[in-house]
């Protein structure tokens, strides 16, 4: 097994973000991997629309999208961290004891990893370009192939694992909020199903039914805008 600058740069980020949580105990860690992990999510989900408005004043796509997520990320963090001092505050007598520390541990190498993985993901993405026309964010993830790494990523041993993990972890994500999307059709079925039988009706009646009202009234909005401009035109003739 060779271990490669990349290797070694992801033991150091594991091995300190240990130390460190043994020296601040459990409690603070979590509360700031916390904050660091809300962060993120929050910077993902406003980085498209930063792209966007920024893609009007930059030319280059690969400025533009680096731009953006930085300017993303940077506003998120100023935000969370501020939450993230407030909230320690409230814990700032409590921890310290063996146990504490002991846990601290846990979290500071589970956290150690999550940053691994965060600088692996950062490397993998410039280096092969997926982050260029991409529909949704989990895309660039997702699109990540090992034979487009450079050498000093391809030849780490870490990159496989890492890979694997930043993929399903996102993977993980998707399937939640699909699942999550057929609880809500299921919901909506469930009250179908309570009317028709509230009404006594076959199912497949109430439905054709509650798609025939939204059609009908689909229809009705679009009528009723092309009729208000006419009107309107002949109300200015009338006063002239």
């Amino acid at each position: 097994m060779t271990v490669t600058l990349f290797d070694s740069l992801i033991i150091v980020i594991t091995v300190i973000s240990s130390l460190f949580g043994v020296y601040k105990g459990m409690i603070h860690i979590i509360i700031n991997f916390l904050g660091f992990i809300a962060s993120i999510v929050f910077a993902m989900v406003i980085y498209p629309y930063a792209l966007i408005m920024l893609s009007g004043y930059i030319e280059s796509e690969l400025v533009a999208s680096i731009t953006s997520g930085v300017a993303s990320y940077v506003f998120s963090l100023v935000i969370f961290t501020f939450i993230t001092a407030k909230t320690i505050l409230l814990f700032s007598d409590s921890g310290g004891g063996i146990i504490d520390r002991i846990l601290g541990l846990v979290a500071g190498f589970a956290r150690g990893v999550f940053f691994s993985l965060i600088v692996f993901g950062i490397a993998a993405i410039a280096t092969t370009g997926t982050y260029s026309n991409v529909k949704h964010t989990e895309d660039m993830v997702l699109k990540l192939s090992s034979s487009k790494y450079p050498d000093w990523l391809a030849d780490a041993t870490t990159t496989p694992h890492l890979e694997k993990m930043l993929k399903d972890i996102t993977s993980m994500i998707l399937d939640r909020n699909r699942d999550r999307g057929n609880i809500e059709d299921i919901e909506d079925m469930d009250d179908m199903m309570d009317l028709a039988e509230e009404k006594e009706e076959d199912l497949i009646d109430v439905i054709k039914r509650k798609k025939k009202k939204s059609f009908s009234s689909a229809i009705s909005k679009s009528t009723t805008s092309s009729i208000a401009v006419p009107i309107e035109v002949g109300s200015e003739n009338d006063f002239d």
